[in-house]
């Protein structure tokens, strides 16, 4: 029988499982105390990218050139984007981490899909509301081995069927953000041509360390090469300052390799190959490209041909390369990257394509479109409609009557620029409609016969040069210019009147009066003779007597005209930087400033009706 003090005992004596509950506390905070942030924010498969910078391969959209990262709406279901990857160093793991936000309607629903080659290898039910996107998704071995893979980003929705519209929208907003990235561990440093050139950025910047004649050449030429293959090139004479986070720096360095070494620290990768004219070499922990040899016409043509694949070694010494010329009167749409293979329809389905002038044989404008189209069997009350845009116009629109059909659509002279936006759009017209009716996918194909049908035309203004300079030309650089500045301007404007298999003849002269063929002169300085229509004269821009303009000139900017029978004339004033050129067309004469751009006649008139331009559309 137990007393008042055994009572009093019992009632003091802590329970076993407080005892518990208080260890497995301390242990708690122990780890909070002591663990590192990054073991509750990594997840498992960063742990397979834990390499150190220089294997870290990334390209985010940024790097792609899209900087403020791309939306998908109702109207814009899908997006597609290649990323080049490193070959030769060897890579694991790569993937896909899409980063943004979601926006869907209550009343909708939403499916993100994803497919690498074609393949579709993700897909998922996107949550109602707004919310946050982050997802990885592993890339499959066998899209990556090749060194690029193809990225397709699509939804799919609808609004639920207790609701009646005639708009098919399913309200959503999917916004991909720059940071989205394909990324992979790579099980070496990149040290190969081919893998360097892969990793440059959409913006290049050349760093000219030499401006001898032929350095010079080698930069203009090499400028224009990346420029035509989709690169937006800027050229100075001091290492930049950035970090693209690849474990590689987005530029190439044209000069001597001493001149390099002493000037920025870059040490070449393989010392027996002195004698090459493009080497990998490192700055710091960074893979580096440079092009230590002048070679103008060799070192721009390969880097950006097809023959870049055997560039597998730390350099390379191209001597010669010419690519046949092909005297074709027709350009298929599958050459300019639209993709003819199998798709879907149920409203409607788009295939843009973009040309260039200056890259399709001889220079010549197309007279026609022709589209060839494989139409699924379909009921009775379908109609099938194609229309035809160029450069945000609608130039053709037409019924189809059979289901494998061919329709040769004109394109006028007079709508053409320089570098053109084409857009092919097929239709479903169903006369039958209602709730009631179901929303049904159809296949349908753009047939390999779908092309450009060159024609005659000798163009006009800007548009009729590139013609006159497809049989070759004289390019005159300013002998006292500042070769930074000068390149950075004058290389995109060359790039839109010279195709990419045409390297033309650069000389240091100033004036033009020796020139017996086509021309681009490219000044710096007032009072020059080159044959245009409009001149920076005792500090003022005039034309025609009596004067149709007479102007304080700008301080930065380029103006670009046409200049006598064959010729092109670029006065690049100040340093107007990397300006946004906007397409030329049929005008003579256009001034593009940073603050915009306006076109004038030939005889110094500003074209009615032309606003500002602040650059192209994206």
């Amino acid at each position: 029988m137990s007393g008042p003090q055994d009572t009093d005992r019992n009632a003091r004596r802590i329970p076993r499982s407080a005892w518990w509950v208080a260890g497995i506390a301390l242990a708690m905070v122990s780890v909070l105390v002591f663990a590192r942030p990054s073991w509750f924010s990594q997840t498992p498969d960063q742990d397979e990218l834990a390499v150190s910078g220089d294997r870290h391969f990334t390209k985010s959209l940024a790097a792609l050139g899209n900087q403020d990262g791309i939306w998908l709406t109702s109207d814009v279901t899908s997006t597609v984007f290649t990323v080049p990857l490193p070959v030769d160093s060897g890579h694991r793991a790569p993937r896909l981490r899409l980063r943004g936000s979601t926006q869907v309607a209550q009343d909708s629903t939403v499916f993100l899909m994803v497919y690498f080659d074609g393949k579709q290898v993700y897909e998922e039910q996107l949550a109602r509301g707004d919310n946050r996107l982050d997802r990885a998704i592993d890339i499959p071995s066998q899209a990556a081995e090749d060194g690029r893979v193809r990225v397709q980003v699509r939804t799919r929705g609808a609004l639920d069927e207790q609701h009646c519209t005639n708009d098919p929208a399913a309200g959503m907003v999917v916004h991909l953000e720059p940071t989205t990235v394909v990324e992979a561990a790579l099980a070496e440093p990149v040290h190969t041509v081919r893998d360097a050139v892969a990793a440059l950025d959409r913006r290049v910047t050349l760093i000219v360390t030499e401006t001898g004649p032929e350095w010079f050449a080698t930069a203009a030429l090499l400028g224009m090469s990346l420029t035509q293959a989709g690169h937006d090139v800027v050229y100075t004479d001091a290492i930049p300052i950035g970090d693209n986070r690849s474990g590689f720096s987005s530029w190439v360095a044209v000069g001597p390799d001493r001149s390099l070494s002493d000037r920025s620290g870059w040490t070449a990768g393989d010392d027996d190959a002195l004698d090459a004219s493009i080497r990998v070499g490192r700055l710091g922990d960074r893979a580096a490209l440079a092009i230590v040899k002048p070679e103008p016409v060799a070192v721009a043509h390969f880097l950006t041909s097809s023959a870049l694949v055997t560039g597998d070694g730390p350099a390379s010494d191209p001597v010669a390369l010419v690519t046949a010329t092909s005297p074709a009167a027709t350009v298929g749409l599958a050459d300019l990257g639209v993709d003819v293979s199998q798709a879907q329809i149920a409203e409607s389905r788009s295939w843009p394509a973009a040309y260039s002038l200056a890259d399709l044989p001889g220079g010549r404008l197309p007279k026609a479109l022709r589209v060839g189209l494989r139409l699924p069997a379909s009921s009775e009350d379908i109609t099938w409609i194609l229309n035809v845009s160029l450069n945000g116009e609608l130039i053709a629109s037409r019924r189809l009557e059979a289901l494998t059909d061919t329709v040769e659509v004109p394109i006028p002279p007079e709508s053409q620029r320089l570098r053109n936006d084409l857009k092919v759009t097929v239709q479903r017209d169903r006369t039958t409609g209602g709730c009631t009716v179901r929303t049904t996918t159809y296949p349908i194909q753009l047939t390999s016969e779908s092309a450009l049908v060159l024609g005659e035309d000798p163009g006009a203004g800007f548009t009729a040069l590139p013609q006159k300079f497809a049989g070759g030309l004289d390019v005159r650089l300013p002998a006292d210019a500042d070769p930074p500045a000068v390149l950075t301007a004058a290389v995109p404007v060359l790039s839109d009147f010279v195709g990419r298999d045409a390297y033309p003849k650069l000389q240091w002269h100033n004036g033009i009066e020796d020139i017996r063929g086509a021309f681009v002169a490219i000044t710096t300085d007032e009072d020059t003779r080159t044959e245009a229509p409009i001149g920076i004269v005792d500090g003022r821009l005039t034309s025609g007597h009596p004067a149709t303009l007479d102007l304080t000139p700008f301080r930065d900017g380029t103006l670009i005209q046409c200049a006598g029978a064959a010729g092109l004339s670029v006065n690049v004033k100040g340093d107007p930087g990397a300006l946004a050129t906007p397409s030329l067309g049929r005008e003579c004469v256009r001034l593009v400033t940073a603050g915009g751009s306006f076109a004038l006649s030939s005889s110094g008139e500003v074209i009615a009706g032309t606003p500002p331009q602040t650059g192209t559309p994206q």
